[in-house]
Order: C-alpha cells, then sequence, then structure tokens
C-alpha cells in the first residue's frame, strides 16, 4: 500500500480492510486488521524510527488521510502507532493525535496496539519519561495499552478488548482446524488471484522495442538469466514465501525459452570473489541470444555470508543505488552488447517487480513474451539522481525556483527536480489517446463536479489502461500542491476501441484544512486527465465554483 500520494493509499487501505474484515457466514469478522503506522512517511534523515517534522496543516492533509479514510470507510478493528515522533511527541504518548483524534474527533473504538518495545521506547529512546511506570502511563493517556489499546481508564481498556474478541467471535467459536487453513492458504483459485495481481502491478519502464521477445514455438532460444536475485523471492519484510509452489524469475524463465542459463554474477551486497564471478557472468551472456539481469535489493539475508540485507524493517538507504558490486556486473554484462532486459540504464528495456509475490518469476516471462501486456503504474516518483530528492509530483509552488530565480532548480548538476519516472507512469505494448476532456461547472460547495474524457486505443494489440485525474486550486488559504491525485480507475480496450470514462467528485473532497478546520473555497480549480502525473502526459480543463467557502 506504500505510495507517495495520500489519496491513492487511501484507496488500497479501505479496499484492503474491508475485504479482509468481511464478516463470515456467523457474523463475526473474518481477519481483525491492524492498520499502522500512525503516523508515518517521511522521517529526517530517511531512517526508521527518526521524527517526523511537520505542522497541524501537513497532520490533516497528508498523514492523516489514509488513516481518516479507512477509519471512515472500512472501521478497522485495531490501529499501531508508529515510534516515530511527531512535532516533537512521540506517536505511542501523543494524547492529541493517537487519542483525542482518533477517539473524539474521528469517533474510532477500535483497540490500539503499541509498536514491539514503542512503550519502553518513551524511556530508552526517546527521552519523555523519566521511567518505565511514566512511559506506560503516558501511553495509556494517549490510548494505547500495552499489546493493547484503549483510553486512560484501565475500565474502557478491558471493554474495547473484549469488544475486540466479541467482534472476531473468539469467545463462541472455535479456531479454524489446521485442514481448513491448509485447504484455503494457497489454493489454486488464490494462486491464480496472486499471479493476476504480480502481472497487473509490475511496471515497464523502459522498452526500445525489445518487448515483447518474439518466440520461436512459442519458446525463447537461448537466455541467461544473470543477477543476484535471480533465484530468490523477494516477498518482503514479514511476508511468506514458498519455494515449492513459488516462482522465482530463473524459474519463470526456464517455462518460456528453450535453453536457459544462469549465472549469480555477484552477491547481493558483498565483494566476495566480485572478479572471478562477474568474469563467469560475463562467459554466460556471450554464449546467449538475449540477457534477463535480475538486481536489486534484498529484505532477507539470502547470501548467508555477512548481514547483506539492504531492505525492509530498520534497514535504510542513504544511496538510491543498487547496494554491493550489482552496478559494477551491470556494466560488466552491458559492455557485452548483447540485449538486455530487467535492469537499468544502459538496457534496452527495465521492468520494476517491486515485491513481486509468490509467482513473480512467471508474470515476469508472461511479460517478456508479451502473453500478458504491461498495465501496472508507479505509485512513486522516481529521481534522476540519489540526492535530487524528495521529488513527489505533488509539490508545493515554493519547492520549484525555476525561471523564477534561476533557469534550473539546481546548478550543480544543472538538474530540474523532475523525475526520471513520475507517479503515475508505466508503459504497455500499445498505445493509447485522451481526448474530449470535460468537466462540469459547478456553484455549490455541498455538489458534484463531472470529470469526462475519451480513451482510445491507438496500438495493435489489446491492452489496460490506467486512467488518472488530478486536481489544483488556483488561490488557496495556505500553500498547497501544485496538483492532487482525486479519482483512477483502470479499463480494457481492444485494439481502435475507444471508451468514455466519466468520474463523479463531490466537490467536497477538494477542500483542505486550514489548523484543523475544513474549508472548501469559491475559487477556480484545474482538472486533468491523463496517464500519468507528469504534465506531458496530462490534458486540462478549467472549472470555476461560483459559492462562497464553508
Amino acid at each position: 500500500m506504500y505510495g507517495e500520494d495520500p489519496y491513492l493509499v487511501s484507496r488500497f487501505g479501505v479496499a484492503h480492510v474491508k475485504n479482509m474484515q468481511a464478516p463470515d457466514a456467523k457474523g463475526t469478522l473474518r481477519v481483525a486488521t491492524t492498520i499502522k503506522h500512525f503516523i508515518y512517511g517521511s522521517s529526517t534523515s530517511g531512517i526508521n524510527l527518526a521524527p517526523m517534522v511537520g505542522s497541524i496543516n501537513d497532520f490533516y492533509n497528508i498523514y492523516s488521510v489514509p488513516f481518516r479514510a479507512v477509519i471512515k470507510e472500512a472501521n478497522p478493528a485495531a490501529l499501531m502507532p508508529s515510534y516515530s515522533s511527531y512535532d516533537g511527541v512521540p506517536m505511542t504518548s501523543n494524547v492529541a493525535y493517537t487519542n483525542l483524534f482518533l477517539r473524539d474527533e474521528l469517533g474510532w473504538g477500535g483497540v490500539a496496539t503499541s509498536d514491539d518495545s514503542a512503550i519502553s521506547f518513551l524511556h530508552d529512546l526517546h527521552k519523555t519519561a523519566k521511567d518505565i511506570q511514566t512511559a506506560g502511563m503516558q501511553a495509556l493517556e494517549a490510548s494505547i495499552g500495552h499489546e493493547i489499546g484503549g483510553t486512560s481508564s484501565f475500565g474502557t481498556l478491558a471493554t474495547l478488548g473484549n469488544n475486540f474478541r466479541f467482534k472476531t467471535g473468539l469467545f463462541e467459536n472455535p479456531l479454524p482446524d489446521l485442514a481448513q487453513i491448509k485447504g484455503t492458504v494457497r489454493s489454486p483459485a488464490h494462486l491464480a488471484l496472486n499471479l493476476n495481481i504480480s502481472k497487473e502491478s509490475m511496471v515497464l519502464l523502459k522498452n526500445d522495442g525489445i518487448l515483447p521477445i518474439k518466440t520461436t514455438g512459442n519458446l525463447l532460444s537461448k537466455v541467461a538469466v544473470i543477477g543476484p536475485l535471480a533465484t530468490y523471492i523477494n516477498a518482503g519484510s514479514y511476508a511468506a514465501d514458498d519455494y515449492l509452489t513459488g516462482s522465482t524469475v530463473l524459474r519463470g524463465i526456464e517455462g518460456i525459452a528453450k535453453e536457459v542459463t544462469f549465472s549469480r554474477g555477484c552477491f547481493v551486497n558483498n565483494d566476495t570473489n566480485v572478479d572471478a564471478i562477474i568474469a563467469d557472468a560475463v562467459k554466460t551472456a556471450e554464449a546467449a541470444e538475449l540477457v534477463v539481469l535480475v538486481l536489486g535489493s534484498s529484505s532477507s539475508n539470502l547470501d548467508n555470508i555477512g548481514d547483506v540485507r539492504t531492505d525492509g524493517e530498520f534497514y535504510d538507504h542513504a544511496d538510491l543505488g543498487f547496494p554491493g558490486p550489482q552496478l559494477q556486473l551491470h556494466k560488466a554484462i552491458a559492455a557485452t552488447g548483447l540485449e538486455m532486459e530487467y535492469a537499468v540504464a544502459n538496457s534496452n528495456a527495465i521492468i520494476h517487480t517491486f515485491l513481486q509475490g509468490d509467482l513473480g518469476g512467471e508474470a515476469v516471462a508472461s511479460l517478456i513474451t508479451g502473453a500478458t501486456n504491461p498495465s501496472g503504474k508507479l505509485t512513486v516518483s522516481i529521481p534522476k539522481y540519489s540526492g535530487a530528492t524528495p521529488i513527489y509530483y505533488n509539490y508545493l509552488p515554493t519547492n520549484r525556483k525555476a525561471g523564477i530565480y534561476t533557469p534550473t532548480d539546481w546548478q550543480w548538476p544543472v538538474l530540474n527536480s523532475t523525475a526520471r519516472y513520475p507517479f503515475g507512469f508505466g508503459l504497455s505494448y500499445t498505445t493509447f489517446s485522451y481526448s474530449n476532456v470535460q468537466v462540469s461547472n459547478y456553484t455549490s460547495t455541498s455538489g458534484n463536479i463531472v470529470v469526462g474524457t475519451t480513451v482510445k486505443n491507438t496500438g495493435s494489440v489489446a491492452g489496460q489502461e490506467v486512467v488518472q485525474v488530478y486536481f489544483g486550486q488556483a488561490f488557496p488559504v495556505i500553500e498547497r500542491p501544485i496538483k492532487n491525485l482525486i479519482r483512477f480507475t483502470k479499463i480494457n480496450l481492444e485494439p481502435g476501441a475507444s471508451q468514455q470514462v466519466s468520474f463523479t467528485i463531490p466537490v467536497e473532497e477538494l477542500g483542505y484544512y486550514v489548523n484543523g478546520k475544513k474549508h472548501v473555497d469559491a475559487d477556480t480549480y484545474t482538472f486533468w486527465v491523463g496517464s500519468s502525473s507528469d504534465d506531458a502526459d496530462l490534458q486540462s480543463k478549467l472549472s470555476s465554483q461560483a459559492h462562497h467557502a464553508l
């Protein structure tokens, strides 16, 4: 569910919680979900546990948006605060936000549970409690209990815990038996759904025409699979994987090629025998017709040589480049001049798999051959340089100075603060056009606005497109992002087919908060419709509102 846009994260969160908590035949919650971490997003220096610097306006307009939506629309059973402090107050003892905002303002009655050791951290780490007893009382005042939550009274604390058990049926219903669990987890129907999710979420970032690969008799010819992650199911921290039913990239390619060779190329994050291993990889590549190079970051210590883990909880990056000698490996393979897929610059094609799931290898193979037309879109903006961050698409006007005092935002290197690959971006094997963008005028802050467009598949193969709608306000009371995602949907079009797509948006959703109070202004708004957040991929229309602000 991670991404840089509050609205997008809200939609993921609401859908997830509603599905997980859907009642069973007896009317009890199938799964009690815990939404977390409240709140977290942009810690100082990008380090896990580090404090977050922000105001009450940042809290209401950015960080609390997904939680507010999920609590309002899906009523999650539980919530977990983050380890971080916000505006100097640890979230585990933050009465204003973790108690008053959640309980009084939103009316949420679920269980608040501390993260592991978070209450003791008030004393040991934050230094805001003189001893563990004081830390416990501070957490209770913020409606947190030790692994179970409530208000500051122990009676209410116990009541919320018991309500939780009633909702999940733990008092009267037995737990599922082992046979039932085994018959459900990784069932054929669930694996098919898992595979489809992986196929539709992977993002084609670059393609010079090499993809989809033309096959001979439904099979590729000689393919070299190279890279330290080629034999790894990169499921992420706290995620289960199953190498018996799962599919690594190597296994996926073996299912679509006549002959497959493999070389590790290097370890993820250490230089052990690097020259010899890279030399072997180059030799393997030179004997093939196509190279699938699998690079990235690992959330597990898969090499078993020291601590090579580079991702997951408590593992943070000061550089967005590939860990260890992986870039050295990439340069060596690129120097062979062979066609390369699934890597970085100087590659013929790049597929970003993110956390690809149990069947990620099969999904990659399906995208390479064109059995699946890529349709995933980026949920984050990818910068041009590690230091050129943050690079959010929804930046504030004063985040950019190009054209005001200097021709570019940065002078060394000469660079504008625009993404290499923007939020919402993702290529397809077909092309789409947008036309006839219409935005209805509206005269009431309690009414609706309708945004519509015609989307046409202008290519030669069927494909799916994520139609995205953004909006921006001319003159808000406080500085606001230049544009915000407000709606999106995914459509499927055959070659040459067109579809009229429309979105109904309550005017109230265009509002924002100032010092905790909601504003919906009488102002001029711009609406953009297109295939990504980048201006080049969007068409815009103005709409004006004549009523006074609420």
